[in-house]
């Protein structure tokens, strides 16, 4: 489906697809986070070094980029989501103006109309 109007085209597919691209990287983001947590690194592994500062800040710092890595998967999935609802939301918008214009359209040559029912009564 496309809509084209001074030169702006919605492509559902391609918005879709371009959810479904940013879904993809949240997935992968996800799979480093978990392959990265918990930092498997002992005292062995750095010998002496482990001992003074450069441990700590070794385990602050995977700390602080899995973090990060949270937060980018996070909003990663964020557009994914708010993607695919736009594009519901767009199409949901184009169908009721269509029902609008056929409506109309039904209505100016000369066929009945079905009208919503109004929960308000008009008195004459």
């Amino acid at each position: 489906m496309g809509k084209q109007e001074d030169g702006f085209g919605l492509h559902a597919d391609a918005v879709n697809g371009l959810a479904a691209v940013f879904a993809n990287c949240k997935s992968q983001v996800d799979d480093i986070r978990k392959f990265m947590s918990p930092v498997g690194a002992t005292k062995d592994d750095f010998g002496k070094t482990w001992a003074d500062d450069s441990g700590k800040t070794f385990m602050e710092c995977m700390d602080k980029l899995n973090q990060d890595l949270s937060h980018l998967a996070e909003h990663l999935g964020d557009i994914s989501t708010k993607l695919v609802a736009g594009t519901k939301l767009t199409v949901s918008t184009d169908n009721d103006a269509l029902n609008s214009v056929n409506g109309l359209q039904d209505e100016l040559a000369g066929r009945p109309v079905a009208l919503p029912q109004s929960p308000r009564t008009i008195n004459k």
